[in-house]
């Protein structure tokens, strides 16, 4: 009879059978921790009961709760909204406007002593 790898090194099989048993219940309770979180990512900002809410195209946010609730998370599964979300706030100039009145906005430049410099470049 040929011995194992394992069993000619002197580890016992059955060891390495729990350690990967344990290791499998690990991986299910970590992913389903990180699906949570997604989830609560998802009802804090992008469902309709956020307040407020994060307004991004339909098809975008359903292509999201479709891989919250399908799957294994991954780190990409928020990519798509990132995107929206960017481009939102790149393109829509209400967004930059009131972006550069807000207190924290002016609060940093002051801090950086660039207020002269910004504004004077504006004209």
């Amino acid at each position: 009879m040929k011995l194992s790898q394992q069993e000619e090194e002197g580890i016992d099989p059955d060891l390495i059978k729990q350690g990967s048993k344990l290791a499998d219940n690990h991986r299910s309770i970590l992913l389903e921790k990180m699906r949570e979180d997604a989830h609560s990512i998802y009802e804090g900002y992008l469902s309709e009961k956020a307040n407020p809410r994060l307004k991004i195209d339909e098809t975008v946010i359903k292509k999201l709760i479709f891989k919250i609730r399908s799957g294994a998370p991954d780190i990409d599964m928020f990519d798509d909204c990132q995107k929206a979300i960017y481009d939102k706030l790149e393109h829509d100039e209400r967004f930059l406007d009131t972006f550069r009145r807000s207190v924290g906005y002016k609060t940093l430049l002051a801090e950086l002593d660039l207020p002269k410099v910004y504004f004077s470049n504006l004209h």
